[in-house]
């Protein structure tokens, strides 16, 4: 980071720029992230995106500020964006991140709840944003299952067409909208990408989560994604559970919701997901 940089920062900020260290922060592989440290004691953490993905440090700063606003989890508090030509900043405060502790995932299931009940009218956001660096279209529809499917399944799938053509999913239209017959979820609004590496402890076990994809949309997604790869512990579903019960049939919904992760997966990183997205339609289309 050059010195402009730090000065715009400062700027922003309303601090004296120098000097200032700044120091590389692992665990990102979109956008470059730094720790910066002003000699007043302020300390930020930074994220730098180039050309393209500026959009995508828009779309996370606003999901942080809502998400700040509903006074239910913790998260990073979003200080401020610099968008220029070239590359876009988004800053944030710094936060001591810890793996996630038995009792802070506790905490996080209820308070993960409490950031479910905030609901909408109609399911989706007012704009759209990214699932990892892929876009996510947010238009908003007032069905679920046909939100679910236009919006999220479809696109993926037709991305994907090139690895897994549509003969492979011919019917898998129907085979959804029959399982999601009669479900009738309220619009949540949603973290949109909670799987373990972005939930974490900070001091006192306080649970915190970052790097959302936000929507309204039906709460069993995020619990969902929980379960792919894992993370969290039995006391934080035991928490959620006994905040907000899920319906007693979610568990038929869970392998759905997380074909659009798998898909999206695919799509981003590769073959070494299409064995599970094969599994996942597969399982689907028995369903039909």
């Amino acid at each position: 980071m050059d010195s402009e940089k730090i000065h715009q920062i400062a700027e922003t900020l309303g601090i004296k720029a120098n000097p200032a260290s700044v120091r590389p922060v692992s665990g990102g592989c979109i956008h470059e992230a730094l720790r910066v440290s002003f000699k007043d004691g302020t300390t930020v953490f930074v994220k730098q995106g180039y050309g393209p993905k500026a959009p995508m440090l828009r779309a996370e700063h606003l999901s942080l500020l809502l998400m700040t606003d509903t006074h239910s989890i913790r998260c990073p508090h979003p200080l401020a964006i610099i968008e220029s030509k070239d590359c876009s900043m988004l800053i944030l405060e710094h936060l001591n991140l810890q793996p996630l502790h038995a009792d802070a995932g506790i905490r996080l299931g209820h308070q993960l709840a409490t950031l479910h009940r905030q609901t909408a009218p109609t399911f989706g956001w007012d704009s759209h944003n990214f699932i990892g660096a892929t876009p996510q279209n947010n238009t908003r529809e007032s069905n679920w299952a046909t939100f679910f499917w236009k919006r999220r399944l479809h696109p993926q799938l037709k991305m994907a067409e090139h690895i897994i053509p549509s003969s492979r999913w011919n019917g898998l239209e129907k085979a959804f909208f029959q399982l999601m017959d009669g479900h009738t979820p309220q619009p949540s609004f949603l973290h949109g990408d909670l799987w373990g590496g972005n939930a974490a402890s900070i001091e006192g076990d306080q649970p915190v989560v970052f790097d959302p994809a936000s929507y309204y949309g039906d709460r069993e997604t995020d619990i969902a994604f929980t379960h792919m790869f894992g993370g969290f512990t039995p006391g934080f579903y035991n928490a959620y559970q006994e905040a907000w019960p899920l319906p007693d049939d979610h568990s038929k919904r869970l392998n759905t919701y997380n074909l659009y992760h798998l898909l999206n997966h695919l799509n981003l990183f590769g073959s070494g997901y299409l064995q599970s997205c094969h599994q996942a339609i597969e399982a689907l289309l028995l369903h039909a």
